[in-house]
This record gives structure tokens, C-alpha cells and sequence, in this order.
């Protein structure tokens, strides 16, 4: 009992704290793209809070499995209960939750931020492999500006080249800064970045899935057994770190592996191959993700199987 509570309580604290401290740090990401030199920094905004709840909240579902895994690796405690409570928690978070997650998303639509701030006049600023020194910006719209001052020119033969500009039209449109000053500075690292677009492209076939057809939401939902199954490292071995290892390595290869096949050819090939077995053999075609996905839960549930029965046949011994 005291394995299955302190499950339980790991994890509606992690998948409710994270998510609350995700999204706070994502309204105050979207609060410094829209700052601009010269103007009050403002951080701080319910509809950008709400709107990270709703983004971070599947998350928070989705990599819950190797948190609780992780934990019972921590505390070993009643290998039973914590099985059966994290069977149920992951029936919860994948059968209930997800479905309820993307409701909500669709239900409940952030206004988005129509709030424009032209640049400020003062800076020098780095734009288009020049740099700029506004005297004047008026003539706003939609991302376009129309400047003066001085443009100083980096890539001349002879060396950096300034001119006066007046009246100039420059468009900014495409950046996710407002202000070049601290775009370089905030930019998030390319490895974070990656993983910010495996989360980002599951949570949009989850939403198309949930109010497409119930095939397509069956196949996006054999990602959660497969990330479940990671449980089946546990106890793998009696080194507790090489564990926590294998269920992080497995548990990031079924993100990426699901994340790749869904906007890559990496699959592609294999995808003829399978497809093209399946419909001579069993004339049956099945989504190639949703095989692996049930290959992968295969093999892990073999891991966890052998690894208790390794057990059970040692403590015979002892």
C-alpha cells in the first residue's frame, strides 16, 4: 500500500508541478520575444500561462512513464503493487487524460498576442548581416518598418562600410524576436530544440488523431504502451544506475523513433517492405508505426518478465 500512495502521489505532484512550471517558463519565453530595447519588460500574462498549460500538459503525460519508472527504480518497494499502480496510472494518463488534454485544447482557444511594438530608436542592432542605428522608425505594419539613421555594411571588401539610410523599409516579420539585441542571446540550443519539435509534432498528431477517425487515435495511442514498457527496466539488472540508463535510452528511442516518422522518410522503405509482407500474407494493412510500437512494447515486457523471474528463482535459492 505504502508503494502504490507514494506512486500515486509522485505522480499527479509531477505531472501538475511540471506542468505549472513549464508553463510558467514558457509565458515567460513568449514575454521576452516580445520585449523590445527601450520599453518596460513585460513577463507576465494570463493568456500566455493558460496557453502553456494546454501545450505543456501533454507533455507532462507523455514522458510521466519514465518519471514513475525512474522513481520505482529509487524505491524498489512491493514489486506487485508498483506494477499494478503503474498500470493503472498509465491506463489513466493515455486512456482518460490524452483524450481529455486534447478536448480541452480544441475547447479552449488562447487569444493569440496581436500586440506590435516598433523598434526603438538608440541601438545598434545586427539586421541582415548589417548593422543598424535607428534615428527614426515609424510606418509599423504587420512587421514592417520604415527607418532612418545609419547603416554600417560588415561584408565590403574594404572592410565595414557606413551610410546614412532615411525613409529605409525593412521587414521583420519571420523573426521570433522582436529585438535583434537578445535574439542571440535567448535562442534556445539546437538539442533543446529538437526535443522542443519530437513533443511539439506528437502533441499535433494526437490532435488531429482525436477528432479524426478512431483508427487514426488508436495508432497515435501505441506510443503509451511502448513508452510505458520501459518499465521493464526496473530491475533489468541489480546496478540501479545501468537501469536508469536503458529505461532513458529506450524511452528517448521510441520518442525519436515516433517523432522521425511522422515528418522523415527515415521509415519509409521498411514501411513498403512491411506493408507489402502484410498484404501478401494476412491481407491486412497496418500503420508501420503502430508495428513497431507493439515490437517495442514486445521486447521490453520480455526484459521485465526475465528480469522477474531471474528474481523469483534467486530468492528460491536464498
Amino acid at each position: 500500500m505504502k508503494t502504490a500512495i507514494g506512486m500515486i502521489i509522485t505522480y499527479f505532484i509531477v505531472c501538475l508541478a511540471g506542468t505549472a512550471a513549464g508553463a510558467a517558463c514558457y509565458m515567460l519565453y513568449k514575454g521576452c520575444t516580445l520585449f523590445v530595447a527601450g520599453y518596460p519588460l513585460s513577463v507576465f500574462s494570463v493568456s500566455f500561462f493558460i496557453q502553456g498549460l494546454q501545450l505543456l500538459f501533454p507533455i507532462s503525460l507523455i514522458v510521466m512513464p519514465a518519471f514513475l519508472s525512474l522513481y520505482s527504480v529509487r524505491h524498489p518497494g512491493s514489486r506487485r503493487a508498483a506494477f499494478i499502480t503503474y498500470a493503472v496510472l498509465g491506463l489513466f494518463s493515455w486512456g482518460v487524460a490524452m483524450r481529455g488534454a486534447m478536448i480541452w485544447l480544441r475547447a479552449y482557444s488562447v487569444p493569440a498576442c496581436t500586440k506590435s511594438t516598433p523598434l526603438s530608436t538608440g541601438y545598434f542592432r545586427n539586421l541582415g548581416g548589417s548593422v543598424w542605428y535607428f534615428t527614426d522608425v515609424s510606418g509599423l505594419d504587420e512587421g514592417h518598418s520604415r527607418v532612418s539613421g545609419l547603416r554600417i555594411s560588415l561584408g565590403g571588401e574594404q572592410g565595414p562600410a557606413a551610410e546614412p539610410v532615411s525613409g529605409k523599409e525593412i521587414e521583420r516579420a519571420d523573426e521570433e524576436f522582436k529585438e535583434p539585441v537578445v535574439s542571440g542571446v535567448l535562442a534556445l540550443p539546437p538539442l533543446l530544440v529538437y526535443v522542443l519539435q519530437i513533443f511539439d509534432t506528437l502533441r499535433l498528431v494526437a490532435f488531429n488523431a482525436q477528432f479524426g477517425t478512431w483508427a487514426g487515435w488508436l495508432c497515435f495511442l501505441s506510443i503509451g504502451p511502448a513508452l510505458c514498457a520501459v518499465y521493464g527496466f526496473v530491475r533489468m539488472s541489480s546496478w540501479r544506475l545501468l537501469n536508469c540508463f536503458f529505461i532513458l535510452v529506450a524511452f528517448s528511442g521510441v520518442l525519436v523513433a515516433n517523432k522521425e516518422y511522422y515528418v522523415s522518410p527515415l521509415f519509409n522503405t521498411a514501411e513498403v517492405v512491411v506493408n507489402g509482407w502484410l498484404a501478401k500474407t494476412v491481407h491486412v494493412q497496418i500503420p508501420f508505426i503502430c508495428l513497431l510500437n507493439i515490437a517495442v512494447t514486445c521486447i521490453c515486457l520480455a526484459v521485465g518478465i526475465i528480469a522477474a523471474l531471474r528474481w523469483h528463482n534467486n530468492q528460491e535459492a536464498v
